[in-house]
C-alpha cells in the first residue's frame, strides 16, 4: 500500500475572520474528520503546525543561513499535514473528498511519498 503526505495550505486571512463559535465548529469538523479516517486505519501521522512562523535554512558559501518563516500573515502557510496510506493517488483523493479544509475554500496538496532504503536505495 502507498503513502501519502498530505499538506494542508491556509490562507490565515480566512481564518481570522471566524468567529470563537465558528472556529469551535470548525475544530469539531476536523477532529471527525480525523477520526473517522483513524478508525479507518488510513492515517498514520497527522498535526497541526503552530501557528507562529517557524524557521528557514538555506546554504550559501559554506554556511547555512537561518532566518525566520513563513509567517502566520503570509497569503499562504502550511497549517497541518497528514501521511496517509492509500491503495493509490485515486484512493487518497477519495480519502479527501470530504475533509473540512475544502469545506472552508482551503487547498490540500498530495504527494506519494518514495520510501528510501538505507545507502539510497528504493525501496521495490
Amino acid at each position: 500500500m502507498a503513502k501519502f503526505m498530505v499538506l494542508l495550505t491556509d490562507d490565515p486571512s480566512y481564518w481570522a475572520t471566524c468567529t470563537p463559535e465558528q472556529m469551535q465548529e470548525v475544530i469539531k469538523q476536523y477532529v471527525a474528520w480525523s477520526m473517522k479516517t483513524h478508525a479507518t486505519k488510513r492515517i498514520k501521522v497527522g498535526h497541526k503546525l503552530a501557528d507562529e512562523g517557524g524557521k528557514r535554512l538555506l546554504k550559501g558559501r559554506g554556511k547555512v543561513k537561518v532566518t525566520d518563516g513563513p509567517f502566520a500573515e503570509s497569503h499562504e502557510v502550511i497549517g497541518g499535514f497528514y501521511v496517509l496510506e492509500a491503495d493509490s493517488y485515486a484512493h487518497c483523493i477519495e480519502l479527501l473528498a470530504d475533509h473540512p479544509h475544502l469545506v472552508h475554500g482551503q487547498r490540500i496538496d498530495v504527494r506519494a511519498i518514495e520510501e528510501v532504503r538505507a545507502r539510497g536505495r528504493r525501496k521495490k
